[in-house]
C-alpha cells in the first residue's frame, strides 16, 4: 500500500493485476456471476409497502429448504390459496409490522415471515416469530441459510436460479 491507501506497482503505479482483477469482479457482478452469502446477508427484509407491492395479488410458486414445492396465491382482499403436493388449504395473510403472515382455515396453526427480494424475481422468508422485527430476531434466524421457503412470482421468469445459493 502506498500513503495514498492504494497498491503500488512502484513509481506510484497502481498494480495491474489489482485493477484487473477488480475489473473481472465488477464484470462478473453485473452479469450475475457473482454472488456471496455475505452479499445476500447485507440485503434488507422487505417492508410491508414493498410486499405489497411485490406479492400481494399475485401467486408464487417455489420450494422448501427441504426441496419440496409449493405455490401460494395471495390475494388483494387478504384471502390465500395454498397448494404443496400433499396439502390445499385457504386461509388469510396480514402483517405483524414488517412481518408477512399466512394462516389457514384447514389448519391450527400459520407463521409470520420476514421476506428478503434477493433478485429480480426471487424471494425467501425466514421464519419471524410473533412478527418481531429484523433487528429483534436473533443472529442465526438473520444469517443466509435460514430461509425457509424461496419462491418467485409466476407472472415473470424465475430469477432464483441466478443466485448461487
Amino acid at each position: 500500500m502506498s500513503c495514498s491507501g492504494r497498491a503500488s506497482g512502484g513509481k506510484g503505479r497502481p498494480l495491474q493485476g489489482a485493477r484487473t482483477h477488480i475489473r473481472w469482479l465488477a464484470l462478473l457482478a453485473l452479469t450475475g456471476w457473482v454472488a456471496t452469502d455475505a452479499s445476500r446477508a447485507d440485503l434488507p427484509f422487505l417492508s410491508e409497502k414493498a410486499v405489497r407491492t411485490e406479492i400481494v395479488g399475485r401467486t408464487l410458486t417455489g420450494y422448501y429448504v427441504d426441496g419440496q414445492p409449493w405455490t401460494e396465491t395471495y390475494l388483494p382482499d387478504t384471502g390465500i390459496s395454498y397448494q404443496d403436493r400433499l396439502y390445499s388449504w385457504s386461509g388469510t395473510w396480514s402483517f405483524e409490522g414488517s412481518a408477512f403472515c399466512t394462516f389457514y382455515n384447514q389448519r391450527a396453526n400459520g407463521g409470520c415471515w420476514l421476506v428478503r427480494k434477493i433478485s429480480a424475481n426471487c424471494f425467501e422468508f425466514y421464519i419471524a416469530s410473533g412478527g418481531l422485527l429484523e433487528e429483534q430476531l436473533p443472529d442465526a434466524t438473520r444469517d443466509v441459510g435460514h430461509w425457509t421457503a424461496r419462491g418467485w412470482r409466476t407472472d415473470a421468469r424465475s430469477t432464483c436460479a441466478d443466485w448461487i445459493s
